[in-house]
């Protein structure tokens, strides 16, 4: 690349723009699209000078959707090992089977074989979207042996004692996010998740954990996760709610597991109302936030809370959109941001920022609602060290 006209370091940021960033506020890390993958392979024939850096892009996210991918990328390291070096992140997503053709009802991908888990020595993210109830029961411990660090769960489990045995198997694990593939169910209620996990299996484990991000499915199982299931380090928490757990309240069980982490710098509280009764639930965030910032066991540790309200789109379908809207947004801004929540707020004296994320009305957020909902939080929290943003969505 020496003899281009363009300077190195522009034409390497051309090709890295290529692959983007996908990342999703609700679901988390996605799938590379195809379009981008042909792209990258453009770049790679463009001339001999791209071509280094087309491939490290191209092997660094590597995306396995059918049979064929996956035979075409064994084949792939078995002619030239030395790209097994370059792979830094496995997605394993199958299609839909709604969406897919005949090939792609063999959902059944054995990305854990012998031959990969030799070679993949500097893999480190994996992304599963499977349906986990297509592997055999002690497909875990294959998995296993991959080098994995960050791990991102949109599976289909039909036990929870799988969904662990699989969260167990990574000894150095810093990062899991438990999400839910759109259009696809998930665990049942889980009434009996202290019976369908060992306890003799939780001592120890989650020890290097230090980022935990649970979608709103996880959330709202009453006795979801067992105790002491995702260890103590952790350090950044991510929890989801949608309008069941909103109107049932937190369970014990994750009351229990936030007041375990005793390191806790960042949380992010997202509420997710769906179309039931969006009048009639708001109260009740503002009563969860309360209860879970006060089961937390080191506030001198917390330096950043986010808090985030988001209202479907289609949400004021039916009847008078603005009067609707105008309604939501009082009762959002009274009874979410309470005085208990404030007297919860107080316990914090080393928080350092405090992020609004407004709610999402029709096509635009709501400017004048992130307005209000900082100055009403800056009245609940009267520290004058403290960061209070309102920030608006990009829709």
């Amino acid at each position: 690349m020496d003899s281009a006209r363009l300077p190195v370091e522009v034409c390497e940021r051309i090709i890295d723009t290529c692959l983007g960033s996908w990342q999703s506020a609700l679901y988390g890390p996605q799938p590379i699209p195809a379009q981008d993958s042909a792209t990258l392979v453009a770049c790679s024939l463009t001339c001999q000078a791209w071509l280094p850096r087309s491939r490290i892009n191209l092997y660094h996210d590597v995306r396995l959707g059918t049979p064929d991918d996956l035979t075409l990328f064994v084949r792939t390291i078995r002619e030239g090992a030395w790209l097994a070096e370059l792979v830094r992140r496995v997605n394993v997503f199958p299609p839909p089977a709604a969406e897919s053709d005949s090939k792609a009802k063999d959902t059944y991908l054995s990305f854990a074989q012998g031959f990969l888990v030799r070679h993949l020595r500097r893999l480190n993210v994996l992304l599963l979207g499977v349906d986990w109830s297509h592997y055999p029961p002690t497909y875990h411990s294959l998995v296993a042996r991959l080098p994995i660090k960050e791990l991102h769960l949109a599976c289909r489990f039909r036990k929870v004692s799988s969904l662990f045995r699989l969260v167990w198997s990574f000894p150095d694990l810093r990062s899991l996010s438990l999400r839910c593939r759109k259009g696809r169910s998930q665990l049942p209620d889980a009434d009996t998740i202290r019976h369908t996990c060992p306890t003799r299996r939780r001592h120890g484990v989650c020890r290097a954990l230090k980022h935990l991000h649970i979608c709103s499915r996880y959330t709202s199982l009453n006795s979801f996760p067992p105790p002491g299931a995702f260890g103590s380090a952790v350090a950044d928490l991510s929890l989801v709610f949608g309008f069941r757990a909103l109107m049932v309240g937190v369970s014990d069980n994750l009351l229990h597991c936030v007041s375990g982490f005793r390191e806790l710098q960042t949380l992010a509280l997202t509420l997710h109302y769906t179309p039931e009764a969006p009048h009639t639930s708001v109260g009740a965030g503002g009563r969860l936030i309360a209860t879970l910032l006060n089961r937390i066991s080191s506030p001198s540790h917390l330096a950043s809370l986010d808090i985030e309200v988001i209202l479907m789109h289609h949400q004021y379908a039916h009847g008078d959109v603005e009067r609707d809207a105008e309604h939501f947004r009082r009762h959002t801004v009274v009874d979410l941001f309470t005085r208990e929540l404030g007297g919860a707020l107080q316990r914090f004296t080393a928080l350092r920022r405090l992020r609004l994320l407004p709610v999402e009305l029709g096509t635009a957020p709501a400017m004048s609602l992130a307005v209000h909902i900082a100055i009403r939080i800056c009245r609940l929290y009267p520290y004058s060290h403290v960061s209070a943003e309102a920030w608006l969505r990009d829709m």
